[in-house]
């Protein structure tokens, strides 16, 4: 039963994924992370301009980074994103749905010398879905074994003892 109590708390309670790496991004380009959750989960990431220049980071739902592929006006999650900055971290709490963090490379002035961007980039995603109430009765669990365990172990030691003053008697 502990063993079981453990599993499952491995597995609410364990990264779903990470990712990191690097990526070359061509000026006036970008790059894309698709980010796919099934339950509410907690997300961050932490993507650096290794060239040193500046990015724009944008995370946006799938329908959005549609919108953002095709050239239109698009809408971006405020908390999870960064306009012209050599780097970023972040890390906040998502619903369940399909996500794209977007790393743009801005386009050089004209005439100016094609530059890549280097990104190195560190993404998490962890489950996060085990609400207080789960957590509450896998302890609950866990505790409800250990004191199983312990009536046992008494149990088993009262019947010994019995036994042994039982064999006493007997020798006597």
């Amino acid at each position: 039963m502990i063993a079981t109590a453990l599993l499952i708390s491995i597995v609410l309670f364990t990264p779903a994924s990470a990712d990191s790496g690097e990526v070359l991004v061509p000026s006036g380009g970008s790059h894309s992370w698709k980010i796919v959750l099934d339950r509410e989960t907690r997300f961050s990431y932490d993507v650096e301009d290794e060239t040193g220049g500046r990015i724009d980071l944008f995370l946006m739902t799938a329908a959005e980074h549609q919108r953002f592929e095709e050239g239109e006006p698009f809408t971006y999650i405020a908390d999870g994103s960064f306009t012209s900055v050599p780097g970023a971290s972040a890390e906040l709490v998502l619903r369940p749905g399909t996500y794209c963090l977007v790393a743009v490379s801005p386009a050089g002035a004209e005439g100016s010398i094609v530059r890549e961007s280097l990104l190195s980039f560190n993404i998490s995603v962890e489950t996060s879905s085990a609400s207080d109430g789960l957590r509450a009765i896998m302890a609950f669990g866990v505790v409800a074994v250990l004191c199983l365990v312990i009536v046992i172990a008494f149990d088993t030691l009262s019947r010994r003892r019995k036994e042994a003053a039982r064999g006493e008697e007997k020798r006597r």
